[in-house]
């Protein structure tokens, strides 16, 4: 029943969103083809089409809220190259890759940093495959 209730009112909202919108007067456009229309109207539209994915992390609290965790773990690549100018190596670059790619996959399954980072490469596949 909350799920219920939780999709009326999204619902409520995005058609007040629409109806705001279509009460506006319209845009300056050219004389042929769809009419042109603001950018909150086009984007209460999608959340209505996508109702079920937008709100799927309301539902499922396996699923994160915001789909950017790998825009943060390539963060830090960014955090070096703003501080020192650039990597000074392909080889450089392609390793600090690795290791970050590690520590983040360790921080995200719970495992201690430090010992995953200890481990040789076969035992860290082992690792990766068992979960």
């Amino acid at each position: 029943m909350p799920e219920l209730i939780w999709k009326i009112r999204y619902d409520d909202i995005l058609n007040e969103a629409i109806q705001y919108h279509q009460e506006l007067p319209p845009l300056q456009s050219g004389k042929r083809g769809r009419r042109r229309k603001r950018t909150g109207h086009n984007l209460a539209e999608r959340l209505q089409r996508n109702r079920e994915d937008s709100l799927r992390f309301v539902f499922d609290w396996a699923i994160p809220f915001t789909n950017n965790l790998a825009e943060r773990d390539s963060r830090m690549m960014k955090l070096v190259m703003k501080i020192s100018g650039c990597f000074r190596s392909q080889q450089g670059a392609a390793d600090f890759a690795v290791l970050r790619g590690v520590t983040s996959t360790a921080e995200k399954q719970g495992w201690d940093v430090i010992s995953t980072l200890r481990l040789a490469p076969e035992e860290l596949a082992d690792k990766l495959l068992i979960g």
